[in-house]
Parts: C-alpha cells; structure tokens; sequence
C-alpha cells in the first residue's frame, strides 16, 4: 500500500515538473520546444486536460489557429464538460469567425438559454478578433456588448480594454464614463486600472472641461504615491511621465524619465517618451522664435 502510495506521489511530482518545465520554455518564448514536450506529456498523460489546455495557447501565440483548433476539438472528445475547454473552444471557433457554430454550441441545449457569462465571453473573443484585424469600430461595438453583462460585477478586463480604443476614436465622453467606473473599484491604485485616472485626466482636458488641471493634479498624487511605496513600479512612473507632459512640464518629466532608465535601462516606452518630450520642446521653442520675429515685423511695419 505504502509503495503504491509513494509512486502516486512520484508520478504527481513528475507531471508537476513537466508543466513546470513546460511553462519555462513558453516564458522564454521557445515554442517548439514547449510544443515537442506537451507532445509527449500528452501521450503519457492523455486523461490530464491541462497539457491540452497548453499546447492550445501556444499554437494561438504563434498565430497557428488550425492547429489550435484540431487540438481543443480533440480535448473536447475526451473532456465534453470541461469549462476551461469550452472557453478555448469558442475562442478558436470566433477566431476562425465560425461565429454561426459558436452560437449554436451556447444554445444546443433549447430548454436552457447561454449564460450571461457565455455571452459577455463571446463578445469578448469577438472584439479580439476585429481587434486583430485593426478594425476599431467593430472591436468598440463587442467590448460594448460584453460589458453590458457585467451586472453587479465590473468587467474590469473589457474596461481595460476598450479605453484605448475610445482614445483612438477620440471618444472622449465614453472614456471619461467608461474610467470614473474604473477608479471607483477599491484597487484601482494598485493595479492595471491605474491607468483610467491618466485617461480620464487627458479626456476632460481634450474637451476643455478641466482649466484647473484637477484630474491631472489627482492623478499625479495617486501615482507619486505608488512610486514612493513601489519604487520599481514602472508603470505608475510613465502614467506620471504623460500627465506631466500633457502639462508642458517637461523637466519634471524627464527626471522621471531617467528614474525609469536606472530601474530598466534601455527601456524602450521610457526612450520614445523621451524623444517626443524633446521634439515638444523643440517645436515650442521655433514657434516662440517665430512668433517674436512676427511681432518684430508688425512693429517694423507700424513704425
């Protein structure tokens, strides 16, 4: 009995280090290697979903979505009732736009309408897909969809999302209501929702509704706060490099600059802010120029 018991134990061990060893390669993006070890993990272990779970992501990573498919369609025959299958499955199917089947998976079974979380994630691989496709109003139309699901609870993931695109758009009042949602829930300074006080900021500036700066005032407070009890946060460090920018605050921002490139040195966001920062200053001092010289001439004129 004790023998059987210490070889479960072993074999669990062995499974555990070969999803871990498996992670590794997918962390270091060597795909092929992850691939011919989630081969073999599935041939010793077939009745285990996780290796198929795997090997599904990282066919979608390297964009090889037929493979992707052939894998979760085979998992789906031996785990029919596995959520975590099901969620790849009409993520595969919306990708490859078999938008008619995926609708005809949620709703088979007539005497039980999909869920709300059924469809708020189909609109959610939706909105990727057309995301993919650089079609922005498409993607803006499904996040949509999908957070009209959220209920009581706030798709944070589709919030996060879909600010961007509001921004791109320049749909400024969508962005300012889609972020006083944001920077209501209880972590929102200590997390990815961080960035909706600078969206939200920049946002009532490009509508000319903030000549006090209020909301860059508040947001620059949350995120010195984040950098003095976080000093490596590097995002909290570029939110503060934009808003001092959007202030013509320049020096300010290019000393945060350079706290970002002793923490990462070489950090590419951290540069190109840097180079843009120049530029603004470059082309504020010619219009200066110019606009001195153009006074000069009117006082040439009028003497």
């Amino acid at each position: 009995m004790n023998k059987e018991l210490s070889k479960l134990e072993e074999e669990k061990l062995n499974v555990e280090y070969r999803l871990k060893k498996i992670c590794g390669f997918i962390k270091y993006e060597n795909y092929d290697a992850a691939i011919k070890d989630l081969d073999e993990f599935n041939r010793k272990y077939p009745l285990i979903v996780e290796g198929y779970h795997i090997k599904f992501k990282v066919h979608c990573i390297k964009k090889k979505y037929f493979e992707a498919k052939e894998v979760i369609d085979y998992a789906m025959k031996l785990f029919p009732e596995n959520e975590k299958l099901k969620q790849d499955k009409i993520a595969i199917d919306t990708k490859l736009k078999d938008y008619e089947n995926v609708l005809y998976k949620l709703n088979k079974n007539k005497k039980a309408e999909a869920s709300t979380e059924d469809l708020r994630n189909l609109n959610f691989e939706k909105a990727k897909v057309y995301a993919e496709e650089n079609d922005v109003n498409n993607t803006i139309k499904y996040l949509e969809k999908a957070i009209s699901y959220e209920g009581d609870n706030v798709d944070r993931e589709a919030r996060y999302y879909i600010m961007n695109h509001y921004l791109s758009t320049k749909q400024y009042d969508k962005l300012i209501k889609n972020s006083e949602v944001l920077v209501k829930e209880e972590d929102s300074k200590d997390s990815s929702l961080m960035s909706a006080y600078y969206y939200r900021a920049l946002s009532f500036r490009m509508l000319n509704k903030d000549k006090e700066n209020k909301y860059y005032g508040e947001a620059c407070k949350i995120y010195k706060d984040i950098t003095i009890s976080k000093p490596t946060n590097i995002d909290a460090y570029l939110l503060r490099v934009l808003c001092h920018k959007d202030l013509k605050e320049y020096s300010r921002a290019l000393e945060l600059i350079d706290c970002i490139l002793m923490i990462k040195k070489d950090y590419k966001p951290a540069l190109d802010l840097r180079s843009s920062i120049y530029r603004e200053m470059e082309q504020e001092r010619i219009s200066k120029v110019l606009k001195a010289k153009k006074l000069d001439f009117n006082a040439v004129l009028q003497n």
